[in-house]
């Protein structure tokens, strides 16, 4: 069953679930990662058939910009945020009803595998969509690492609102990202001082000051 979601202007995100004969079915639903980029439909008709498990990919959103998607600038918001976690998450929510519809009951459970890029989507789910799987198999988290994942979720949740607006204009995130580097200019060593943290550890203390630093050039407009 092939199936298009749009959840914004400039959405068009596809995805492809398979679904074994309703006597074969044994339960399960699997979720099945893309790689690089996305852009087209990865294989479900493998797993399906040898598990006997319903099995949906996406093609993250991405299929009318695969051949420039990682130049950033020319790709709509819109795509970025499918791409990045909003594909993956509702592709497995509308299987999930896919599959109630087709079998008349709701999977026993619910399963993720993938790598690269599959294992990105993978540790995004956990993170933003914990009751989406019961588990998973996400293997060498391409694209962004696991860590990297975590702090742009972190990141993304102190920098809006619960609606998704933005708290802070560019020029105040810049201001707020500059100044730890200024701050420990005199600490740093060469050639790492001025120009970036050397250590991004830092104490209570020096976040304090930074943040106050931060806080007197946003009042001021210096950069």
């Amino acid at each position: 069953v092939d199936y298009v979601l749009r959840p914004e202007v400039g959405s068009h995100i596809r995805c492809r679930i398979a679904l074994p004969p309703r006597e074969k079915w044994n339960g399960e639903f699997w979720g099945i990662g893309n790689s690089s980029f996305g852009g087209v439909l990865p294989d479900t008709y493998g797993l399906s058939a040898a598990m006997n498990a319903a099995a949906a990919t996406t093609d993250l959103g991405t299929s009318a910009y695969i051949s420039r998607v990682g130049r950033t600038k020319d790709v709509p918001p819109a795509v970025m945020r499918d791409y990045a976690w909003r594909a993956t998450h509702l592709m497995t929510v509308y299987g999930k009803r896919i599959v109630k519809a087709f079998y008349g009951r709701e999977a026993r459970h619910a399963y993720f595998r993938g790598g690269s890029c599959g294992g990105r989507q993978g540790m995004c789910e956990v993170m933003r969509f914990p009751a989406d799987y019961d588990g998973g198999l996400s293997s060498i988290p391409a694209a962004f690492s696991t860590v990297s994942s975590a702090q742009f979720v972190n990141l993304y949740d102190q920098t809006h609102d619960d609606r998704g607006r933005a708290l802070f204009t560019r020029q105040q995130l810049r201001v707020v990202a500059d100044a730890p580097i200024e701050y420990m200019k005199d600490r740093d060593p060469k050639p790492y001082a001025g120009k970036v943290l050397a250590n991004p550890f830092l104490s209570e203390h020096d976040i304090e000051g930074f943040l106050a630093l931060a806080a007197k050039k946003a009042k001021t407009g210096n950069k």
